[in-house]
C-alpha cells in the first residue's frame, strides 16, 4: 500500500523518467520469465548448467511474484 502510495506522489510531481522506472522493470521482469519459461521447454539444458538455471529461474521467480503482488495484490484497490 505504502509502495502504491510513493508511485501516485512521484506521478504527480517527479520527473518524467521516475514514473517510468517501476513500470519498465516490471516489464523487463515479465518479459524475461516468459522467455526464460519458453526457451526452458524449448531446449535440452547441459547438465553443467542446470544449478546455475535453477538459480537463475528461481530468482526470475521470486521477482515475478513481486511484480505480480505489487500490482494485483490484496491491498490494491480498483
Amino acid at each position: 500500500d505504502s509502495a502504491r502510495k510513493r508511485e501516485i506522489e512521484i506521478s504527480s510531481t517527479g520527473p518524467w523518467y521516475s514514473k517510468m522506472v517501476t513500470p519498465l522493470l516490471a516489464v523487463i521482469v515479465t518479459v524475461a520469465w516468459f522467455v526464460i519459461q519458453w526457451f526452458l521447454l524449448n531446449h535440452v539444458v547441459p547438465d553443467t548448467m542446470r544449478e546455475i538455471i535453477i538459480r537463475v529461474l528461481g530468482n526470475l521467480d521470486a521477482a515475478f511474484m513481486l511484480v505480480l503482488s505489487y500490482y494485483f495484490g490484496a491491498s490494491h484497490k480498483h
